[in-house]
């Protein structure tokens, strides 16, 4: 027995240097025993902790990281935090890095934190983002979206408020715009209120895409009567695809969106690249009876339908 407890100190003592040198994993049991705070074992040498308890949203920890003097620029971690707490909507760390010296204009992967809160409906902290000097025209680098598109795609009118009080550009956006975004998901109110900031309802994405044409291909009617009334072209194509709104409307069947758009002057004679018309789209893609018999009493030529 004796010979077994030797064995068992000398064990202790072997791994005693192990347990110091992993400190800001596992704090030992004598200063758990202690009650010294865990957020002490945290060092600018791994900020993956100081990440979780952002993630976590445990601000007392975090103060505490900042109290002991934690290097918020080591690995970034500072940079992250923010938008990980921005995207999860945890209000306290954000006004706490903020507080601490973080710039609410910092990118990481693509983004600044005020996507990531934009997106996620967070409008307290778009607030405090805003508040602090985040750019609401800032754009991501893979699509050239901006927080007001990530809040008009998501529906988030309180937040694509916040962001048009603040001057974001209702126009703004490279593969992604926000009024097109918002057409195409069928937000109704984040489209009115949009056009009401000034957006142009002829605006085009980077591969030719009005908001008109996406209401269109979804048949969201009341968002093309918004658009209609705003000045929106219904012959307009997609930017040298001379394919219209009424092809869109017609190849999904939709037959009130059909008629909405003849109502405000779309041709039914249009053609697109291979010469189809929309009457031809609604035969040969989809069969749908009631769009091809509004078409027809359009006016669309019946030798057109031949396929």
């Amino acid at each position: 027995m004796a010979k077994r407890r030797r064995l068992i100190v000398l064990l202790l003592c072997w791994l005693e240097p192990c347990a110091a040198s992993t400190a800001h994993r596992c704090a030992p049991p004598a200063r758990l025993r202690h009650g010294q705070p865990i957020a002490q074992d945290l060092r600018p040498a791994n900020p993956s902790n100081f990440l979780k308890l952002a993630k976590k949203g445990d601000a007392d920890a975090l103060a505490a990281c900042l109290e002991s003097g934690i290097d918020l620029n080591a690995g970034r971690q500072g940079s992250f935090a923010l938008h990980i707490a921005s995207g999860l909507g945890h209000t306290k760390v954000v006004q706490l890095l903020l507080g601490a010296g973080v710039q609410p204009t910092t990118v990481e992967k693509g983004v600044t934190a005020l996507h990531s809160a934009a997106f996620k409906c967070h409008a307290e902290v778009v607030d405090l983002l805003l508040a602090a000097g985040a750019d609401p025209d800032a754009i991501t680098e893979a699509d050239g979206s901006t927080a007001l598109c990530e809040a008009a795609a998501s529906g988030h009118v309180a937040v694509v408020e916040r962001l048009l009080a603040a001057g974001a550009d209702s126009n703004k956006g490279r593969a992604s715009k926000p009024l097109p975004s918002a057409a195409i998901q069928g937000r109704d109110e984040v489209v009115r209120r949009l056009l009401d900031s000034g957006a142009d309802p002829n605006g085009a994405e980077e591969d030719g895409s009005t908001a008109l044409l996406k209401a269109s291909a979804m048949g969201h009617t009341s968002i093309l009567g918004m658009l209609l009334a705003a000045g929106a072209d219904p012959n307009r194509g997609r930017g040298e695809d001379p394919i219209t709104p009424l092809h869109y409307a017609a190849y999904g069947g939709f037959e009130e969106a059909v008629q909405v758009l003849l109502a405000a002057g779309a041709r039914p004679d249009a053609k697109d690249a291979d010469g189809s018309t929309p009457l031809r789209f609604a035969l040969a893609q989809s069969a749908h009876a009631r769009v091809a018999h509004a078409l027809l009493r359009a006016g669309t030529p019946f030798e057109e339908t031949e396929l």
